[in-house]
């Protein structure tokens, strides 16, 4: 796509909160428990909510859930996780936003991640060595998050799934199929991580540095 002669490839700047895990969080870790955390990103994505809240009763019998679902789904959120089983309804923990310290605890402990597929949510998923089920924002440019997603798939660290197509039932399956097999995905991810750059922010500044000087 682009002349090799005149193209550096630097890597995203990732945010250097990431390379610290905080000691605490406002999330509880439950011992022995896996952690599912989903995800539509910053600002949540109510068509991906949509397909988790049918699915939040039978996953947390297995695992422990943080679902950030941006603003707009938060109150439905609420409703669901007071529908749960009282002994079951710690293990679902919604948020509106997460902020960095917090995010940076919980891709530190997460097992498996639900999310879309933005330029940044896929590098991040990769440096950190993440497992990840994929479901890429159907109109976003260029088909961008749909080559994001099937990128990771093809190193055998994620799962991507169709919005236009998925059900409830469907997604049910491929977080089975995820969990069955995770430990091999996890391998897979674990060699990603060992070839992703964590300086891509001091290599872009170094690229531009040095075409101002010339």
């Amino acid at each position: 796509l682009f002349p090799k002669e005149k193209t550096v490839v630097t890597g995203l700047p990732v945010r250097r909160g990431f390379a610290h895990m905080p000691k605490d969080s406002g999330f509880p870790k439950e011992v022995g428990v896996p952690m599912l955390y989903i995800t539509g990103g910053a600002t949540g994505a109510r068509s991906l909510n949509e397909l988790i809240f049918p699915l939040v009763g039978a996953l947390t019998e297995r695992f422990q859930i943080i679902h950030q679902t941006g603003s707009i789904s938060y109150e439905k959120a609420l409703l669901v996780q007071r529908a749960l089983p009282a002994a079951r309804q710690k293990r679902y923990m919604i948020a509106p936003y997460i902020r960095l310290p917090e995010l940076s605890w919980i891709f530190h402990h997460a097992s498996l991640v639900v999310g879309r597929a933005g330029a940044n949510t896929v590098f991040e998923l990769a440096l950190m060595g993440k497992i990840a089920i994929l479901i890429p924002l159907p109109w976003s440019a260029g088909g961008e998050q749909e080559k994001n997603a099937l990128w990771l798939a093809r190193q055998g660290s994620a799962i991507v799934v169709d919005q236009k197509t998925i059900t409830a039932k469907d997604l049910a399956h491929v977080i089975e199929e995820a969990w069955t097999n995770h430990k091999a995905m996890q391998t897979c991810a674990s060699n990603v991580a060992k070839r992703m750059p964590w300086d891509g922010a001091v290599r872009m500044l170094a690229q531009v540095e040095s075409v101002m000087e010339l």
